[in-house]
């Protein structure tokens, strides 16, 4: 599965910027002028140039999807931490007298992330180089977003071709 990564936060923010500023002033000549004419394929060029600006800053990598005896290890090498079900414990109390649903239960320690990235991905990553890049360099919603991609790949039902039985293939009882 691939799954696009921002590698470089403060340029994506300013290539988003210069982005909106050239499709505001481009947009209404592409409304305009008529395709394949100087104006038209300079505007359409300079958004080119700016959407390749903002792809600049991300990186696309590929997940791939462990063998499931494999991943299973690797859930049974990481389980919760003792601080990480106590907070939940808390959590769920406090939910409790609020009447709201109840959160989960953790499944992994933290560490299992940087592990399963650094088997899932082709490169030479460690788990100690994915923990750092984790840390330094993706927000919350990210993280969150690319452990859903994680789970999400190596979670597909891996099902063969469908049976396809003949007709007759049992008798009919009459």
């Amino acid at each position: 599965m691939p799954y696009r990564i921002l590698v470089d936060p403060d340029g994506a923010e300013r290539a988003r910027a210069q982005l909106a500023t050239v499709q505001a002033q481009t947009r209404q000549v592409l409304l305009g002028a008529k395709e394949g004419t100087a104006a038209y394929r300079a505007a359409k060029k300079r958004r080119a140039d700016a959407e390749a600006a903002v792809d600049d800053c991300y990186e696309t990598i590929l997940l791939r999807a462990l063998p499931p005896a494999r991943f299973a290890e690797l859930e049974a090498e990481h389980p919760p931490t003792a601080e990480q079900m106590d907070q939940v414990k808390t959590e769920r109390e406090q939910a409790k007298r609020r009447d709201e649903e109840l959160p989960g239960w953790p499944n992994y320690a933290e560490p299992f992330w940087p592990a399963l990235l650094a088997e899932a991905v082709d490169g030479d990553m460690t788990a100690d180089d994915w923990a750092t890049f984790l840390a330094e360099h993706v927000s919350g919603g990210e993280a969150v977003g690319l452990r859903a991609a994680l789970l999400n790949v190596n979670h597909l039902e891996r099902a063969a071709d469908p049976l396809v039985l003949p007709k007759g293939w049992t008798p009919t009882i009459s």
